[in-house]
């Protein structure tokens, strides 16, 4: 099972800590389209 926290999120970070081992990986929000509201 996959789960992940926001940063700053202590509570579900120390429940997750106690389920299974932490993994600090890279996240990235790519757009797709004219339509995404990053590209305006």
């Amino acid at each position: 099972m996959f789960v992940q926290a926001d940063w700053g999120d202590e509570p579900a970070i120390a429940l997750y800590s106690k389920l299974g081992v932490r993994e600090d990986v890279h996240h990235f929000d790519i757009p797709l389209g004219r339509s995404n509201r990053h590209w305006g």
